[in-house]
């Protein structure tokens, strides 16, 4: 009920605001306007209409439009940080990850580039590891930075081992990249980081050496 009256009141607000903004539909002003709000429920029915309406296809301008408006998710609470217990979570970090992991599955150069920052300067985990996944799986040939970046998050200090979760996501989209990109393994930062997750026996579960093993495993084939 909640979710509908929200749809209602922002379906009358961006034909209002759409007046003098003729080149959004009303749609677009709509996932615009719930992806701006500060509920959760808003910004997650944003994503949920996004994903619908970049699956149908649009015009390249619309398209942009809501990749635009994903970008703008994605970078909302980049540097900021707040503790649960021990644990740093950000603002809407669930909305942010999604938000990136849309990002790769619909974006081209621009989204990739947004990714590739959240890599570099975010400190959320989750939304980092949704980034690092959906960069890996665009299919954009140039994916020097993106290494780059992979390999800064397997080399990094302790502070980041202390996510798993994040290190786990890495080394699934190393992996994925290296499928269509095999000089990913040709990286020395790449493999030392891989060596370094292997050998992690106090930081990791054995799960995640495991998976650092099998890519190293891989790039010997290669």
């Amino acid at each position: 009920m909640k979710v509908k009256f929200i749809l209602i009141l922002l379906c009358l607000s961006a034909i209002l605001y759409g007046q003098d903004e003729e080149e959004w539909s009303t749609r677009l002003l709509m996932i615009r306007d719930l992806s701006q709000a500060r509920g959760m429920d808003e910004k997650e029915l944003a994503l949920k209409e996004a994903e619908r309406f970049l699956a149908e296809n649009p015009v390249e301008e619309d398209r942009e439009r809501v990749l635009g408006i994903l970008t703008a998710m994605v970078h909302e609470g980049l540097y900021s940080v707040t503790y649960e217990g021990n644990d740093k979570r950000h603002p809407y970090s669930t909305a942010r990850a999604k938000a990136a992991e849309l990002l790769g599955n619909y974006g081209g150069e621009k989204a990739l580039r947004t990714l590739v920052e959240v890599l570099f300067y975010g400190n959320d985990p989750f939304v980092m590891g949704s980034a690092a996944i959906g960069a890996a799986s665009m299919n954009i040939p140039d994916k020097d930075n993106v290494i780059t970046a992979f390999s800064r998050i397997l080399n990094q200090t302790r502070d980041v081992y202390s996510d798993e979760m994040l290190i786990q996501n890495v080394l699934i989209a190393t992996g994925r990249l290296g499928e269509d990109y095999p000089e990913v393994y040709e990286n020395e930062g790449i493999m030392e980081g891989l060596n370094l997750c292997a050998r992690a026996y106090t930081g990791f579960s054995r799960n995640t050496r495991n998976m650092a093993l099998e890519l190293i495993r891989t790039a010997g084939e290669d």
